[in-house]
């Protein structure tokens, strides 16, 4: 009884701030549904399938992976006109707060970006099934664990600030991202279209910058609650290190190294002959 009670004090607190537009929704009053579903989600893509894929080879999924990825472009589409539409196309600025002009549906739009936060372990799903393990790094699984509870405080608290700004710009970012998944489903032979792939992360990098900015403002003079901008603070420094990192370590050029030369500039090869060689020249891209 004492543990019943003590959970019923947990979720009085929270719910003592929330939005009561939202009150009733599905999977809002409480944030044990969400962390819930994080866990299985964590046992699924560490234990679970890595153990069942053992001894068996990658799945494909070529058809299944287009599609996928064809609809996450649709749905970000969507995501992104709901919140331009909501509010964000014109939207109120001053040098305290930066906040759309909300109606009705930004809520709703608000809510929908969230639910997206589950079908996007889906990527996940895929990669272990695909035995692309590479893909499954600690920034990755970090990033699919923070977003579903960081969209539910969003939700709960504030579903129509200054905090859809995050929205907003991801959304746009996932319309990128999922179209470069979307066409690499095709294969090698559509690589040589997909130069862009760096740039993907450029956006990313740019997004926690602003991110960072918005809720650094919203701290300053109190647009949002103080607890909920210094959590969107923490991490989008965070995903900046980490998403600057990736970027350094996967596009960055490295010189490759050259052999000691005499002080004429030759350098000896297996003391079989002289080569000139002019370390400026030689230089190789590292990759995941």
């Amino acid at each position: 009884m004492e543990s019943f009670s003590s959970l019923d004090g947990f979720h009085q607190i929270l719910n003592k701030y929330e939005d009561p537009r939202i009150r009733n929704w599905f999977m809002m009053p409480s944030p044990l549904p969400t962390i819930a579903i994080t866990v299985v989600y964590l046992f699924l893509v560490k234990i679970s399938l890595p153990a069942y894929m053992k001894d068996r080879k990658p799945y494909q999924f070529k058809n299944f992976v287009f599609i996928y990825n064809f609809a996450q472009v649709i749905f970000s589409s969507w995501l992104f006109y709901g919140f331009l539409a909501g509010g964000w196309y014109s939207p109120k600025y001053s040098l305290e707060c930066f906040e759309p002009r909300a109606d009705k549906n930004m809520i709703f739009v608000a809510y929908m970006y969230y639910l997206s936060k589950f079908t996007e372990f889906i990527d996940t799903i895929l990669f272990v099934l695909r035995k692309k393990d590479n893909q499954v790094t600690t920034l990755h699984l970090y990033h699919h664990c923070v977003m579903p509870i960081s969209s539910w405080l969003a939700v709960k608290y504030v579903p129509d600030s200054t905090m859809t700004f995050l929205g907003l710009i991801n959304s746009f970012i996932h319309i990128v991202m999922y179209s470069y998944y979307m066409l690499s489903a095709f294969g090698p032979k559509m690589q040589k279209y997909l130069w862009w792939k760096k740039y993907v992360t450029v956006l990313q990098l740019i997004q926690f910058v602003l991110s960072l900015v918005n809720s650094a403002q919203a701290a300053l003079f109190g647009c949002l609650p103080t607890a909920i901008s210094f959590w969107n603070m923490l991490q989008s420094t965070l995903f900046f290190m980490m998403f600057f990192d990736f970027y350094k370590h996967t596009y960055k050029e490295k010189k490759l190294p050259t052999k000691p030369t005499k002080s004429n500039g030759t350098a000896h090869t297996n003391g079989l002959k002289h080569i000139d060689i002019n370390e400026n020249d030689i230089k190789c891209d590292k990759k995941l």
